[in-house]
């Protein structure tokens, strides 16, 4: 079961019309709801200017592995290196 704090990797996409967060996307869930069948989590993008919130339901998400930070940080600097 997920708690707070938990970092998880999006396994499906998410989105709540406005805001959209991709598969294999890393957040940090900053609240459980009381019945536990869904969380909000944050999603930063290495941009401290850029936050986005979004529910997220167990069956759309599992813990992040250090493969999964290794695959953003690769991603990142890509995208901040223009290549």
């Amino acid at each position: 079961m997920f708690k707070e704090h938990d970092v998880i990797t999006l396994t499906t996409g998410v989105s709540d019309g406005e805001t959209e967060a991709k598969a294999g996307a890393i957040g940090t869930i900053v609240h459980t709801y009381d019945n536990h069948e869904a969380f909000m989590v944050e999603f930063n993008y290495g941009d401290i200017h850029r936050c986005d919130l979004l529910n997220v339901l167990p069956s759309q998400a599992r813990l992040a592995t250090d493969e999964d930070f290794e695959r953003e940080r690769r991603e990142l600097t890509v995208e901040f290196s223009g290549d």
